[in-house]
């Protein structure tokens, strides 16, 4: 048991690499899963230094979709239309396929 600065109580809890497990989620690995496909996705966006909306044409889904992927609302998405948008920005901008995936 852990005593925060403000004097609440707070208890340590071990805790794996998958915090949607920790959570209890269902489907933990596969939110997992897309999650670390997204962290790449807004790697790539942040290292070219582009838009949402020119990477959303890049990419090959419409801007509104990959705004809800990058604010983590991607319960709904289906994760290999995920890694289709990271692989196609990893193509535009010629860095090595995801996932293995030549």
């Amino acid at each position: 048991m852990l005593l925060l600065s403000d004097g609440v109580k707070s208890m340590e809890i071990e805790s794996n690499d998958n915090f949607y497990a920790d959570l209890g989620y269902i489907d933990a690995d596969e939110m997992y899963k897309k999650h670390c496909i997204i962290i790449d996705i807004k790697k790539i966006i942040k290292q070219q230094k582009i838009s949402q909306i020119r990477a959303a044409k890049i990419a090959g889904v419409s801007q509104s979709t990959l705004s809800r992927m990058l604010d983590d609302n991607f319960r709904s998405l289906p994760t290999n239309r995920i890694v289709e948008c990271l692989i196609r920005l990893k193509e535009f901008y010629h860095e090595s396929s995801p996932l293995g995936i030549d």
